[in-house]
């Protein structure tokens, strides 16, 4: 995670110092300061960090589904939306379903890329974990650490009882 943060925050500079440049050469407009101090570098670095969470049990459900369904689907004329929406969705609903659950409790917990490409006057629970036991307030961090608990346990409980895996 910190390795990618840099990397982003790299990339990101100096995309932001080229267009800074541009803007100041063509209009003579110069803002302090574009993408740096935005959710963007933030959403960037946490797709980049758990694309290949979500996509792989999606995949995994989509290689399933066999392609004589397709094929009989097709047969029968009907176009590629319905396929999608009556065969191919409610194969996919379960990848789907663990690929975001998965991806939202890892965002929940993610610390080096959220600490290091946060903006400046936002922070999220797991910042104010770190920050606080940083500074050894131990009282004050537990709230904050058991609601990132309780946050990310609710969905895997609510999944598994949807798609009837027990815990």
């Amino acid at each position: 995670g910190t390795v990618l943060a840099i990397g982003i925050i790299f990339f990101y500079q100096r995309m932001e110092n080229f267009l800074l440049d541009q803007l100041e050469f063509y209009f003579q407009y110069n803002p302090d300061v574009f993408l740096s101090d935005s959710l963007f570098i933030l959403t960037m670095g946490l797709l980049t960090r758990f694309y290949i969470m979500a996509h792989n049990p999606v995949e995994k459900n989509f290689l399933r589904i066999s392609t004589s369904i397709m094929e009989a689907a097709q047969s029968l004329g009907r176009p590629p939306k319905t396929i999608f929406r009556k065969i191919h969705f409610p194969l996919l609903k379960t990848g789907i379903a663990s690929g975001l659950l998965m991806v939202f409790v890892e965002t929940m917990k993610e610390l080096p890329i959220t600490l290091m490409t946060r903006p400046f006057d936002r922070d999220t629970l797991a910042v104010k974990v770190y920050e606080w036991t940083s500074e050894g307030q131990w009282e004050m961090s537990a709230f904050p650490a058991l609601l990132i608990v309780l946050v990310s346990v609710i969905p895997v409980w609510f999944l598994s009882q949807k798609f009837g895996a027990k815990i």
